[in-house]
């Protein structure tokens, strides 16, 4: 905005999203949960930045400052033997279309599945 006059313009800025989510492994037998992590890569990284998280031993997570546009999903820290089957949030597959954060909210938990 550089040389504007920004006399009575109005700036609107949405709070950051929190995403809850969950993962599950088919078999669990021989993955540790806590050693999962989980990374959203913005598609237009020159707007945004991203963010991660870790997870809990029981699978759960929650990301924190996710702001609006579509992300990608990356996952890290699992056995050479595993792949990321599904991650889905509502009736969306986010490993298809991205995860989209809308005013402010995503529509509802993601669960991803490891296979």
């Amino acid at each position: 905005m550089a040389g504007t006059d920004v006399d009575g313009a109005n700036l609107l800025l949405s709070p950051p999203a929190q995403l809850r989510g969950s993962f599950r492994a088919e078999p669990v037998a021989k993955l540790s949960f806590g050693a999962l992590n989980l990374w959203f890569q913005p598609e237009d990284t020159t707007h945004m930045s991203g963010a991660g998280a870790s997870v809990k031993a029981d699978g759960s997570f929650v990301v924190d400052n996710l702001y609006e546009g579509t992300y990608r999903l990356h996952v890290g820290g699992f056995p050479e033997e595993y792949y990321v089957k599904s991650a889905r949030l509502g009736g969306t597959d986010v490993l298809e279309s991205g995860l989209n954060i809308s005013q402010g909210q995503p529509p509802g938990q993601l669960e991803v599945a490891l296979s």
